[in-house]
């Protein structure tokens, strides 16, 4: 060929994301996928196996009842466990607006990771907690139950200003919700105050 030796051939770089980002993201997602079918077919059965078994006694209505206890409460707890670390979180980035870069490495690498990502770990955190907190409350459903139906003991002797059935049918919910509210504060706390240290909002000093 005429002109001598053309060199190599050099194909020109086009940057953009890295080879297989989106095969990784399929593939957490296909995860993500499989982990809830099978927290939906565990659950799924549970429920299918005493729905046919109160509708052998014919107790339809006490399965409906129980269903709705168990539903109601994991949904709110769950939702409220989540909205609570969402918010917290919300409000920690924005005091970290405007905040000067540390030389912390541990906070300057996890800007870089994180950058244009926030909402997805504020998501993946509040989501994380809503999952170990939620339950807590949520496996409470018979002292709920309790709590809506509860009953006076009329003729016995009042404790604190209240009868027997405060102690019997509404306390042990009311304790329920004491014990959730504070584990929910303390991971809540936790969290939050990992994203003021990781947003350099909080400087430990030597």
């Amino acid at each position: 060929m005429s002109g001598g030796d053309a060199g190599p051939i050099v194909v020109p770089h086009h940057p953009g994301r890295p080879l297989g980002t989106g095969g990784r993201r399929l593939g957490l997602v296909v995860l993500a996928a499989g982990i809830v079918a099978l927290i939906v077919v565990r659950i799924g059965s549970g429920l299918l196996t005493d729905m046919w078994w109160f509708a052998t006694v014919e107790q339809r209505g006490t399965w409906r009842r129980i269903l709705f206890a168990r539903t109601g409460l994991a949904v709110f707890s769950i939702l409220c466990s989540v909205g609570a670390v969402w918010v917290s979180l919300w409000l920690a980035e924005r005091r970290a607006v405007g905040v000067e870069p540390s030389v912390d490495d541990v906070t300057s690498q996890y800007r870089e990771l994180v950058a244009g990502r926030t909402g997805l770990v504020r998501a993946g955190a509040s989501a994380l907690v809503g999952l170990v907190a939620g339950p807590l409350l949520a496996a409470r459903w018979q002292d709920l139950l309790l709590f809506l139906h509860h009953r006076s003991f009329p003729g016995t002797p009042k404790r604190m200003g209240v009868d027997a059935g405060f102690f019997v049918f509404r306390l042990p919910f009311l304790a329920a919700v004491t014990e959730w509210l504070i584990v929910l504060s303390l991971l809540t706390i936790i969290v939050t105050t990992a994203s003021y240290y990781l947003n350099g909002s909080i400087r430990p000093q030597a």
